[in-house]
């Protein structure tokens, strides 16, 4: 089921929190209805249109929004 999906993204996201790759601050189970609905909306597209440009659109999107609640990656460290 779609919600099944989106609890299984939600679970990996909040392992992504326990890590701390991603933002304390982020929303795991929201985080996952939206990709299910991006993935799906750009299935949907692409078939009804027959071109493969909706679901690139709605994949490069995703990734995009994803990559805003990530945490920052370490810096290099400071010379004293």
């Amino acid at each position: 089921t779609f919600q099944g999906f989106a609890d299984a993204i939600a679970a990996q996201l909040r392992r992504a929190q326990e890590d701390g790759t991603l933002r304390a601050d982020a929303d795991p189970a929201a985080l996952g209805t939206f990709l299910v609905a991006t993935l799906e909306g750009g299935v949907l597209l692409a078939k009804v249109n027959r071109s493969s440009a909706a679901l690139a659109s709605a994949l490069s999107t995703a990734r995009n929004h994803l990559d805003r609640h990530r945490t920052p990656p370490p810096g290099p460290p400071t010379r004293r």
